[in-house]
């Protein structure tokens, strides 16, 4: 779950720079919001964590304020799997974080999406 947050995170500094205004700040806000939950769950649950500076693959390019919106709305759909598998194995106030990050996500995703449904999580990749 902790790399899939690492991408998220880089993920949505590609996304920020290709955003303005309002866009921009919603971006920023949410890359903020997954680094807290980043630092949360490492300290819930002792993860160890790679402290080298790490780039991660871009499934498509982004150019635009278009591509950004479709990057952000994927990188969301991505965390709502590893999100569903990490409640499954934890317990009391760590699942409910958990669950409850998930629940961002999903309205996260919801928000980037162009239309009223979210990309297929199946579909790109995040490495």
């Amino acid at each position: 779950m902790i790399r899939g947050l690492d991408a998220a995170i880089y993920g949505y500094g590609i996304v920020g720079s290709h955003l303005s205004g309002t866009e921009q700040r919603q971006a920023k806000k949410a890359q903020t919001v997954l680094n807290r939950q980043r630092v949360a769950f490492i300290l819930a649950v002792g993860a160890q964590v790679n402290p080298e500076a790490v780039a991660y693959q871009i499934p498509f390019p982004v150019t635009d304020s278009t591509s950004a919106k479709k990057l952000a709305a994927m990188l969301e759909v991505k965390l709502i799997p590893l999100f569903t598998t990490a409640a499954q194995v934890t317990t009391g106030p760590i699942k409910a974080a958990t669950l409850r990050a998930k629940t961002q996500a999903s309205a996260r995703a919801a928000t980037w999406a162009d239309t009223p449904t979210v990309p297929n999580p199946t579909e790109g990749t995040l490495n």
